[in-house]
């Protein structure tokens, strides 16, 4: 989308209820969650630069478009596989090149701090979205 951008979340909490709102409606009962209230005492915690974890914040023209995190554990899973791009949740129409982009951004994240593997669960939520992991663009390389 023309004009997007990406930026720690933290430089931009006003999107956080949006995007508690919307990752509760799809997430919420896997989580365990119980309201959107909930999600956003979690993303919350993901107000970070310098530590895990950290999230991403893609928007244009006052509207958020998508979001991405770098964190520790994503859901439940085994502890040994870390770090996960996880929480991403992109508006239907701009799926294609804003997805890439939040996971490209992830992806330079991890690799900044060094980390050759970064672990994505996939369900049919993201049927249709794809990441290419050996695009010059993609992976961990």
């Amino acid at each position: 989308m023309r004009g997007a951008r990406i930026s720690y979340v933290i430089g931009h909490p006003e999107y956080i209820p949006q995007s508690a709102q919307r990752l509760f409606e799809e997430w919420g009962s896997v989580r365990g969650e119980k309201t959107p209230k909930d999600r956003a005492e979690t993303l919350d915690t993901q107000m970070n630069r310098d530590k895990w974890p950290i999230a991403w914040v893609a928007y244009a023209n006052g509207q958020r478009l998508g979001r991405a995190a770098l964190r520790v554990q994503d859901l439940e899973g085994p502890e040994d596989l870390t770090p996960w791009l996880g929480g991403v949740f992109v508006i239907t129409f701009a799926w294609s090149s804003i997805g890439a982009a939040l996971s490209a951004t992830v992806e330079d994240e991890a690799r900044l701090r060094a980390t050759h593997s970064l672990y994505l669960r996939v369900t049919e939520v993201f049927a249709g979205f794809s990441v290419d992991l050996e695009h010059p663009h993609g992976g961990l390389a």
